[in-house]
């Protein structure tokens, strides 16, 4: 069974437990006074609260079956979407009061029915489609890829892969074939015509053969810069209907204003607290590179005392570390809720950036980078953005190694990119925002 419908069967779960825990909690609260014209009047207005609580659900990954499998942090997150839900569900009925109804008692009710009643169904849903691991996979190869894909299939394995067993060689497949159902192949050794045409009486008997660089797009969500070359490019990136970056725009105006609207009355006060902790400007004013390299002025929420820039040649790691002595008090508190990025939001009207895309570099970062990593200036093919990809993945480039890394799964956006993964990445980035406000 596929992850994608493992994740579908946990959203029917959620659904029925939570109208079947809706109907008990009504029962219970009118008895024998209960009859359908009273389900009918709650029935649209905890579907609004259903969606509310799917969104939620969903951004903390508890309809991500490879998330689920890992049962302290989904414990941890389950948690967490309960109380931010019920926060919300109180807000519709009580602050925002949109429904001819304003359930006390019922809601409780509903509360101690829901919990127990979901806990319970997507344990043993857990139990029934979580131990069926049904196939092995043969590794073939001794690249740094297959070494990474063999550590991320053992740190994995909600995917259903019995065992993972690991060749050097196609011809010491044979020796275990009948013990074979996926084969995942080095890159380096498909370049071989010998071997790559042996790997079709693989094929032919029913095994299914994927290249390390296909496994890696499709598995862990980024694109191996080995092999990469500028045809890649051309094939897989240039290929955006107009349609996309018309809806594309639309939404970073829309959210961007709103969330400019939302914030302002916090302004005062993030600007007073500036002011009072260092002296100097109130925005931090920093030139970033942009679409086709054309460099622009990113503002932010002023954090750091006034000092001079790094040189990034003198430093093994870039970025500004959260002990930096340059960051004040008020600037810590910025930085840890996210609201020094408030004004990037002024960015996002004027054009310079969009809410998704890959994180701008500083200019001497970027020009840096450039002349180390080989292909690095064509993440800005396309609009950086103020989250990406590469954010969620917890990837920041502060590290030439890093920065490699973070390019892959820039590119993996460049090639994928369409206004369902934006949206995953907003929501996504949200829920980090969430969870560093919750605690």
């Amino acid at each position: 069974m596929g992850t994608k419908l493992k994740d579908l069967i946990f959203f029917f779960v959620d659904f029925f437990t939570f109208y079947l825990a809706l109907i008990l909690a009504l029962i219970l609260r009118h008895l024998v006074n209960f009859n359908l014209e009273i389900l009918k009047l709650h029935f649209f207005p905890f579907f609004i609260v259903f969606v509310f609580w799917f969104f939620f659900f969903y951004i903390f990954d508890l309809y991500n079956f490879k998330k689920i499998s890992f049962l302290s942090e989904y414990s941890k997150n389950y948690l967490t979407a309960l109380f931010i839900s019920l926060l919300f569900t109180i807000l519709l009925f009580y602050f925002l009061p949109l429904f001819q109804i304003a359930p006390k008692t019922l809601l409780l009710l509903f509360i101690l029915i829901f919990v127990p009643l979901n806990l319970e169904a997507r344990s043993y849903l857990l139990k029934k489609i979580g131990e069926k691991v049904e196939k092995n996979i043969a590794l073939i190869g001794e690249a740094r890829d297959i070494d990474e894909i063999e550590n991320y299939l053992l740190t994995h394995q909600s995917l259903g892969f019995k065992k993972v067993l690991r060749f050097r060689r196609l011809s010491e497949v044979y020796e275990d074939e009948e013990n074979v159902d996926y084969l995942v192949v080095a890159n380096d050794i498909l370049r071989d015509e010998e071997f790559s045409k042996s790997l079709l009486d693989k094929v032919l008997k029913g095994k299914v053969v994927l290249s390390s660089l296909v496994f890696i797009e499709n598995f862990l969500n980024k694109i191996n810069l080995e092999g990469l070359n500028e045809e890649w490019f051309l094939n897989n990136v240039f290929n955006k209907d107009e349609a996309y970056e018309f809806f594309k725009r639309i939404i970073d105006v829309l959210i961007a204003g709103l969330a400019l609207i939302i914030s302002l009355p916090l302004w005062p006060i993030i600007i007073l607290g500036i002011k009072i902790s260092s002296p100097g400007p109130i925005f931090f004013k920093d030139s970033r590179v942009g679409k086709n390299e054309k460099t622009f002025i990113l503002y932010k929420f002023r954090t750091m005392h006034v000092a001079e820039y790094k040189n990034p040649k003198k430093e093994k790691v870039f970025g500004v570390k959260e002990d930096d002595p340059r960051i004040f008090f008020w600037g810590k508190i910025l930085r840890r809720l996210h609201l020094d990025e408030l004004p990037q939001a002024l960015n996002v009207l004027k054009g310079d950036l969009s809410l998704v895309g890959p994180r701008p570099d500083s200019k001497p970062y970027y020009d840096f980078l450039k002349n180390k990593i080989p292909l690095y200036s064509l993440r800005t093919l396309i609009k950086p953005g103020i989250t990406g990809w590469a954010q969620i993945n917890e990837k920041t480039g502060d590290s030439i190694e890093e920065a490699k890394e973070r390019l892959e799964y820039d590119f993996y956006y460049l090639k994928n990119r369409n206004l369902i993964l934006d949206i995953i990445i907003i929501l996504r980035t949200l829920k980090i925002v969430l969870t560093v406000w919750g605690k």
